[in-house]
């Protein structure tokens, strides 16, 4: 009989251990948390990898491994004069980079050089001074969410462009395979810097549950808080000699509504990154990236969100602010299959294409004082 008892006595203090040790570990992940979640209760202060960004940089800048977030901030503090206009995007724009290693006549790092030289020569023309300087922060698989957190860490009062080039695409409104915006690479690197006061619904949106306030907590304390890269990983060649191919990259874009939960998420983070850039105040040209014409598994989607977009970006007509526009690229015939490398990323051809209409509608629409003569 007692042969028989001795087992469940060491079962039963197995299961208050781990009981207690789970416990602990709620415990130290929500003292953790005020570390990494936004606290609109506290005053601002930036984490050290920001004030790091403020001072000289002590190491070459193409040594070490920094996440994405860190090359950004550090080339845009480093940018002389400060960069009149800003261009952000997502992995479409490739090709946009590329057209920009061609301008420049050299093959341009993706962690060390963001200069946008093909949209600052479409621009400034045969015009040798030099008017308009181009940041270019395109990345791969971002959420407009993570735009949000981007233009409000980027832009300061000392470091404001004059004009946002904000490119989107169906897939920026998408989950991306996250299972809360909070959890994508950017977000977590720029959401400690910036004030969340005046904006908690938004962070609420941005960490919609305790599982995942707990899932960010629990990341921060047991690995790398957010991924890191190095220079010469990846370059965007001078001379790009990629061509098309016709792959099946719609995923589950045809699937999408304006009423799910992601799309209704980011289309809230849209409306505030306007709003916010309005009263910076910087004028903004959203630009709804191209697709080629064959790709029409999403069109039905893609139309009801640019329906939406247009709608966001005309609401801010005739009330003080900056100039809000929308140019609508997604169904525009002058963009052939040589434009692209697939049916949503642009080739190098298309990059320059893309920069030379994106120019053409700033220039018609006087939306840039800085033009030559």
């Amino acid at each position: 009989m007692n042969r028989t008892l001795r087992p469940a006595i060491p079962l039963r203090l197995l299961i208050l251990t781990a009981c207690l040790s789970f416990a602990v570990l709620l415990v130290v992940a929500f003292i953790a948390l005020p570390d990494w979640l936004p606290n609109p209760s506290a005053p601002y202060a930036p984490p050290s990898s920001a004030a790091r960004l403020l001072a000289p940089v002590a190491v070459s800048r193409d040594q070490g491994s920094h996440p994405i977030g860190w090359w950004l901030m550090d080339d845009f503090a480093h940018q002389e004069p400060t960069p009149n206009i800003l261009v952000l995007g997502n992995s479409q724009l490739g090709g946009l980079r590329a057209a920009d290693a061609q301008v420049a006549g050299r093959n341009l790092d993706f962690v060390l050089d963001h200069r946008g030289y093909a949209l600052e020569r479409a621009l400034n023309g045969d015009a040798q001074s030099g008017l308009n300087r181009v940041f270019v922060a395109s990345q791969p698989g971002p959420l407009v969410s993570d735009y949000y957190a981007m233009v409000r860490a980027l832009i300061t009062s000392d470091r404001k462009p004059d004009l946002v080039v904000l490119a989107v695409a169906p897939r920026d409104f998408m989950s991306n395979g996250l299972s809360y915006p909070g959890a994508s690479q950017y977000f977590r690197f720029f959401s400690p810097l910036i004030d969340w006061q005046g904006a908690l619904p938004l962070r609420d949106l941005a960490y919609p549950s305790l599982s995942s306030r707990f899932d960010s907590s629990v990341r921060q304390i047991i690995g790398p808080h957010v991924p890191a890269c190095g220079a010469g990983k990846f370059v965007f060649l001078r001379q790009d000699k990629q061509r098309y191919k016709d792959i099946d990259i719609d995923g589950d874009c045809h699937e999408e509504s304006l009423a799910s939960t992601s799309v209704t998420t980011q289309l809230a983070f849209f409306e505030e990154t306007i709003a916010w850039l309005r009263k910076a105040p910087c004028t903004v040209v959203v630009v709804s990236l191209p697709l080629l014409s064959t790709h029409q598994k999403s069109r039905s989607f893609t139309t009801e969100l640019n329906g939406r977009i247009a709608r966001t970006c005309a609401e801010g007509k005739g009330l003080p602010g900056a100039c809000v526009s929308f140019l609508n690229l997604s169904v525009d015939k002058r963009f052939i299959k040589e434009d692209f490398l697939d049916p949503i990323h642009l080739s190098q051809a298309g990059g320059h294409k893309f920069a030379n209409i994106v120019s053409n509608w700033i220039k018609t629409n006087n939306l840039n004082s800085r033009m030559p003569e």
